[in-house]
């Protein structure tokens, strides 16, 4: 009963990290500076055409900005999901690491033009 208790494991043999970093191909550790490479990321991890996405930065105040996306039509219904599920999963996610920053940022999907 006096026995000392150690602290568990998780995530397999490796214990648990709080820090968002993730590696790259090379095994380097890389973490996000700003939520809006973290939308990036997402966005381009889901697209199948990564290479066609242009991304606009538009800053509307000090705490407010958008993110305006370019992308194929083909790309666009994958972005959006089924009722809009998969963009409003990203916009959950990148809300909630601009709030830890202090502040907004909203990400608006486009069609190019024709």
């Amino acid at each position: 009963m006096d026995e000392k208790r150690r602290q568990t494991k998780r995530y397999g043999s490796k214990s648990y990290q709080k820090n968002w970093e993730r590696r790259n191909s090379s095994g380097i550790e890389q973490s996000y500076s700003s939520p809006e490479d973290l939308a990036q990321y997402l966005i381009k991890v889901l697209s199948r055409e990564p290479d066609s996405l242009e991304f606009e930065h538009i800053e509307k105040n000090s705490w407010k900005s958008v993110i305006s996306v370019t992308c194929d039509p083909s790309d666009l219904g994958r972005l959006i999901g089924k009722d809009g599920k998969t963009i409003n999963a990203i916009r959950n996610l990148v809300n909630a690491a601009s709030n830890k920053f202090g502040k907004s940022l909203e990400i608006e999907l486009k069609r190019p033009n024709e």
